[in-house]
């Protein structure tokens, strides 16, 4: 459950350039350190590499179905440059 949270919330904020491991704590409503924690001992992942690998995975998602340039695409899963 926890999990699936945390997943949604990072997918719900992909195009947010901003978004990073202190928007989802509190989002969560959890220090830093309890979420690290936490993250790590359910995927072997840190905070910052989930995001990223959510990320990266909704980028090649969308280069596979649409016809859309990298930069779009970039952009589209907050990478801003």
């Amino acid at each position: 459950m926890f999990l699936k949270k945390v997943i949604s919330l990072i997918e719900e904020n992909l195009a947010e350039s901003e978004f990073n491991v202190n928007t989802l704590a509190r989002e969560l409503s959890m220090s830093r350190p309890v979420l690290y924690r936490k993250l790590k001992q359910l995927t072997d992942l840190s905070v910052i590499e989930l995001i990223s690998l959510l990320r990266l995975k909704k980028g090649a998602q969308l280069l596979c179905q649409e016809d859309a340039k990298v930069s779009q695409v970039a952009y589209q899963i907050g990478f801003s440059d």
